[in-house]
């Protein structure tokens, strides 16, 4: 029994491991550098022709005179992804939106209310100034966000996956044009060893060449990856992603509704400026973009 534990352990150490591929391209196939891309599923290694496109994009911004110059490079590739996957994956993203979204509302007015209620012991405490800002309006949002997502995490519906499975995303992130990140470390190995045998070009005139391409691996903890295999979504960068868009959220969404609570309820004067329907609907529009464009991407 003994001699079975260095086993177990090392088989853990690989399930939580994930992937990292930098492909060295020639300098002349820098910008069109083709990829052999294996026929099978990036998360469960069924063979499939379902196709599912990762991508990148990195910008910088620099001056040239007196002009200020945006230049942005993107890329992107098409890896075979069973339909399986890609709907785990769908599902990834449907309850880490709903977590978001909901522990900000319940945060937002339960704070709200409290402020409401409380503002002049509150003031009492912590006077009307930065320790006060920072502790009803951004300490006390987070707080009581916390535990609503630790209890959506548990009673949104996610369905665990089997041992075949790498994660409940497809598996697949590219780091760069010629840089990925896979969770599957099988596939990780047949990506690696078709790509490091070189690639077929066509030379222009109907000929083809081969021009190897040099693979380097490196196996790397998922802890600050994308790799989440339970139910849960609440570790790795699911965890700080969830957390920080929540936390930011939280107290924008409470500052306004703890506004409109004073001036409808205790200032019902000031209800109709035209000041705070400016500054309330420029915040709003923020969030709903933010929101927007989150859902957009994932």
């Amino acid at each position: 029994m003994a001699a079975s534990h260095p086993t177990i352990k090392n088989q853990t150490s690989a399930h939580n491991q994930v992937a990292d591929i930098y492909i060295d391209v020639p300098y002349q196939l820098k910008d069109k550098a083709l990829f052999n891309i294996p026929a099978v599923c990036t998360c469960c290694l069924a063979p499939t022709e379902n196709k599912y496109t990762a991508g990148w994009s990195s910008s910088r911004k620099y001056s040239t005179g007196t002009q200020r110059v945006t230049e942005t490079h993107t890329a992107r590739l098409d890896f075979c992804v069973c339909p399986d996957c890609v709907e785990h994956q769908r599902e990834y993203n449907r309850k880490r939106i709903r977590m978001i979204i909901i522990s900000v509302l319940c945060s937002a007015v339960v704070s709200s209310a409290l402020i409401y209620f409380f503002n002049n012991f509150l003031e009492g405490i912590f006077g009307s100034g930065l320790i006060y800002f920072l502790v009803v309006l951004v300490l006390v949002p987070v707080v009581i966000a916390l535990p609503v997502l630790a209890t959506l995490d548990v009673f949104i519906p996610q369905r665990i996956l089997d041992r075949r499975h790498a994660s409940l995303t497809v598996g697949v992130r590219m780091i760069g044009p010629h840089h990925f990140e896979f969770d599957n470390l099988v596939y990780a190995q047949l990506f690696e060893k078709m790509n490091s045998e070189g690639a077929k070009i066509s030379d222009g005139v109907g000929g083809q060449l081969d021009l190897p391409y040099k693979a380097t691996k490196v196996l790397k903890s998922h802890a600050l990856n994308y790799k989440v295999f339970g139910k849960s979504l609440l570790e790795g960068k699911p965890l700080f992603e969830i957390l920080i868009l929540t936390a930011v959220f939280s107290c924008i969404l409470t500052f306004l509704c703890s506004m409109a609570l004073h001036f409808m309820l205790r200032d019902p004067n000031m209800a109709g400026s035209p000041g705070m329907y400016v500054c309330s609907g420029f915040l709003l529009l923020i969030i709903i973009s933010i929101i927007v464009e989150e859902w957009r991407r994932t």
